[in-house]
């Protein structure tokens, strides 16, 4: 990617909204010459443009802002932060608690979503609700018994 667009999105991600006149100077460059980037960045998805009146007279100015999809691209140090907690719960001994808890409140705020389903529809709701959160699950329910794996969690 081109620097100065880079510097762009990393300005954006960084700060929050920005109009032209704050990512010129913070790329130490004319507004005309953000105003082709931008104009790419928007054209690739990347950003989106929102007017904001000032109360001023004149033309509102416009802030420039990540689309979600460019803001996942950023590191976010999650599995990093995920390893920390699960070291210092093993430390104090509390791992198996909190999956517990985590689990049977997970489980709660899906049954609620779940009445009046029979167990069919609920079980495929739930394997549902784990896929759209990443995890790849499989269900196998033979002799009375219902199986669940989860491939990648």
């Amino acid at each position: 990617m081109q620097r100065t667009r880079r510097l762009i999105l990393d300005y954006i991600n960084r700060h929050g909204p920005a109009t032209v006149d704050d990512l010129a100077e913070a790329a130490g460059v004319v507004p005309v010459t953000i105003r082709a980037h931008l104009a790419v960045l928007e054209r690739d998805g990347m950003i989106t443009g929102r007017e904001v009146r000032t109360g001023r007279a004149g033309r509102p100015r416009i802030y420039y802002a990540l689309t979600p999809q460019t803001r996942e691209v950023f590191p976010k140090g999650y599995d990093q932060l995920a390893l920390r907690l699960l070291r210092m719960m093993d430390k104090q001994g509390a791992r198996a608690n909190v999956g517990k808890e985590i689990g049977v409140a997970w489980a709660a705020d899906l049954l609620e979503s779940l009445s009046g389903s029979n167990h069919d529809q609920r079980v495929a709701a739930a394997v549902h609700a784990l896929d759209e959160t990443g995890c790849e699950v499989e269900w196998l329910a033979e002799e009375g018994r219902l199986q669940i794996t989860y491939h990648n969690c």
